[in-house]
């Protein structure tokens, strides 16, 4: 896990954030990046895992690749086309997110769905409460403050 604060950007393009950091940028749509990267970019353990994500997961759902990526790989995904809105499955969305959360931004936490190999099944890990969610919640008292104090055009001061 790392966190890593994801640094500011005004106006991102689409896009994904893995949990290195590095940011995949989204031409077209979510979804037909999301299915190009799933059926061409996954390393050899990632692809045995979406395997079976698809074969558990057989849905119409047309996220199904994103969610993929969100949930078990830990993807980030940035929408600037609905309400400056990110997905991510981190327990520390105060940490990495920290810029964003300060400028207003929506974000969406959901739960990781881990394969676990020795079970031979997907689990669900819920964002609980850990050593990492007692520092987000730090952050995240932080952030609320700071809002409270200032105004938007000012926030910049502060940013990690």
């Amino acid at each position: 896990m790392t966190n890593k604060v994801i640094p500011y950007i005004e106006d991102p393009k689409q896009c994904f954030i893995r949990i290195d950091g590095k940011i995949l940028y989204v031409e077209s749509s979510h979804e037909e990046f999301a299915k190009y990267y799933c059926n061409n970019k996954l390393s050899d353990r990632e692809k045995r895992i979406y395997e079976l994500w698809k074969e558990k997961y057989n849905t119409n759902d047309r996220d199904i690749y994103s969610d993929f990526l969100i949930k078990s790989l830990f993807y980030d995904k940035i929408n600037t086309k609905l309400k400056r809105l990110i997905i991510t499955s981190s327990y520390i969305p105060h940490v990495r997110f920290y810029n964003y959360y300060l400028m207003d931004w929506n974000i969406n936490i959901i739960d990781k769905l881990v394969y676990d190999e020795q079970r031979g099944m997907f689990i669900e890990k819920e964002n609980r409460i850990n050593y990492y969610s007692l520092i987000d919640e730090e952050n995240k008292e932080e952030i609320e403050s700071i809002k409270e104090k200032t105004l938007v055009k000012d926030r910049y001061f502060y940013m990690k």
